[in-house]
This record gives structure tokens, C-alpha cells and sequence, in this order.
């Protein structure tokens, strides 16, 4: 099959896989109220999340191997604009994604609702595209407010926020990403939400400032390097919905003297804490922590 009658079956299946993605995903519009329901935007997984709000305006010399999400997003960006402190993608099906910030601020407050959209997704709160204005925004930014309406925070969404010392979020976050806040070294507490089920890879590592961790009660997976090199933290202790804790997930902390580890987890990756010499890990008798410890060499205590 010659060049041109390749490049042509490439276009027609993309055009047919962007009709069935548009059809199947059905993409809702806010009712005639004007009124938006979150919960009405809800997507199967972490990769359609990704597919939907990450790769909706990147271009890709073969549309035709996008995913049905990504093929959908792209044909349902409604315009892209600059909302109050933001850059700003509006979605037709009644959603929108926060790009960055513009200027530099010190409390930043993420907005539910966009001219009738609902804010979903955070893809970044640099911009970095433009490293002089970045460099005054990471200095600038102490505080952050995640509205309940966001439900998925992009790779590195808040890395490298120096100055970040707050971060309230709101009780939707079903998805966060790598990296999104690694290198907040000024940030001093977090209490995740119940909606979390995993704290990702890098999720918080090196936020040097780090004390305080609360888990939310879902939570399953804290993955690998997710609090590594936090050499303030002292204790934690995981609910029992956790049933894996990745490799060097709090390596390097230091100062960790005390982690609860409940029955419900069965799986600690190698060098889980690795140079916490000051740590004993608690947990139940003959559970995979007492193992763990014990093959470890580090002191294990029953109970909390």
C-alpha cells in the first residue's frame, strides 16, 4: 500500500474513532439552570483522567492511535482563556482544567467554576513556558486552595513551589499524579482526603519541612519514593485501608521514630526506609510489618 493511501486509511479511522469516542463518552453540558454536577464527570480511571485533561491540546502526528478520551477532549475543548489569576481550557462538556498561574501571588485559591464550568483537573500552577515569571511565582506562592470540584492533580502540578507552606485540599481528589508537590521544601503539614487512593510516586518527596502526614482513610497505595527525603517527619501511622507501601517510600527521613503499619498491608518494597535509623515500625503480631522489621533489623513493636 503506497504512501498516500496509508496516510489517507490513517485520517479516515481517526475521523471514525473521534465519532465513537464523542458518542460513547456522551460528554454532558451543565442543565438549564446553569448549574454543574461534579459527580456527573466522574471517568473510569486514572489514565482516562489523564487522556481527557492532559492531552487535549497536544498536538500528536498520529491522531489516529489516541485513546478514546484524548480524541474526545480534543474535539470537546471549547476555547482556552485567562480567568482571574489563571490560564484557563473550558471543556463543552461543562468542565474545566486550571494551566497556571499568571502572576506571581501569595494565597492561591483554585476556583470551583469557570463561566459555568466545573474546575476538574490542575495541570499546573507554573508556568513553564515563561521561567522568569515562574521563578517569582515559586518564590511567591504560600497557601493553596483546592476546591471540592477538582478530582485529578496533574504530574508535578505543584513542584517546586519553594515557598509553599498550606495546602488545604478538597474532598473530590480522586487521582494525583508524580511529582506534584516533590520539592515544596517549606511545606509543613498535609491531611489528604478520603477520596485519594494512592499518594504517587514523588508525591512529596523532599519537602524538607515536612512534620505532619494524615493519611485519608482509602488510601491503598503509598508509592514509591512518596515521602523520600522528608527529614522532618517523625510519625505516621497508616489506616487500614493501606496494603502496599512502595520501594524507599520514606527513605532518607531521618528523623521518623515512629510508623503504625496495619495488617492490611502485605507488601513493603525494598529500602522502604532506608537511613531511618531512629525508626521503629509498629504493627500486629505476625503481620507482613513484624516480617518486615524483623528481616530488616529494625525494632518492631505490637500494637499502636
Amino acid at each position: 500500500m503506497n504512501g498516500p493511501i496509508l496516510a489517507l486509511l490513517k485520517r479516515f479511522i481517526a475521523f471514525l474513532m473521534s465519532i465513537f469516542a464523542t458518542l460513547s463518552l456522551n460528554p454532558q453540558k451543565p442543565n438549564p439552570s446553569g448549574e454543574v454536577d461534579p459527580a456527573s464527570f466522574l471517568f473510569a480511571s486514572e489514565q482516562a483522567y489523564q487522556d481527557y485533561y492532559l492531552y487535549c491540546t497536544e498536538e500528536d502526528p498520529e491522531p489516529y492511535s489516541w485513546s478514546p478520551e484524548a480524541l474526545a477532549a480534543r474535539e470537546n475543548v471549547e476555547k482556552e482563556l485567562v480567568s482571574g489569576d489563571f490560564s484557563v481550557t473550558l471543556f463543552k462538556n461543562g468542565t474545566a482544567r486550571i494551566n497556571a498561574l499568571t502572576k506571581p501571588v501569595e494565597n492561591v485559591t483554585i476556583p470551583a467554576e469557570i463561566e459555568g464550568h466545573s474546575v476538574a483537573a490542575i495541570y499546573s500552577i507554573l508556568p513553564y513556558h515563561d521561567y522568569d515569571n515562574a521563578s517569582k511565582i515559586a518564590a511567591k506562592v504560600k497557601k493553596a486552595v483546592i476546591p471540592d470540584t477538582v478530582e485529578f492533580i496533574m504530574d508535578g502540578a505543584f513542584e517546586d513551589l519553594s515557598n509553599l507552606r498550606e495546602v488545604k485540599f478538597g474532598n473530590r481528589v480522586r487521582f494525583m499524579q508524580t511529582n506534584a508537590f516533590r520539592d515544596c521544601s517549606f511545606l509543613t503539614s498535609v491531611v489528604l482526603p478520603d477520596s485519594l487512593d494512592a499518594v504517587p510516586i514523588s508525591g512529596f518527596e523532599s519537602c524538607l519541612a515536612l512534620t505532619s502526614v494524615t493519611l485519608g482513610k482509602n488510601v491503598r497505595i503509598l508509592d514509591v519514593c512518596a515521602f523520600y527525603d522528608c527529614p522532618n517527619l517523625k510519625r505516621i501511622t497508616l489506616p487500614d485501608s493501606v496494603t502496599e507501601i512502595g520501594k524507599q517510600c520514606f527513605a532518607l527521613d531521618s528523623a521518623l521514630s515512629y510508623i503504625y503499619i496495619p495488617a492490611s498491608v502485605t507488601s513493603i518494597g525494598d529500602l522502604a526506609f532506608g537511613r531511618c535509623s531512629r525508626l521503629t515500625i509498629h504493627g500486629e503480631k505476625g503481620s507482613s510489618a513484624e516480617s518486615y522489621a524483623a528481616a530488616e533489623g529494625i525494632p518492631f513493636t505490637p500494637g499502636k
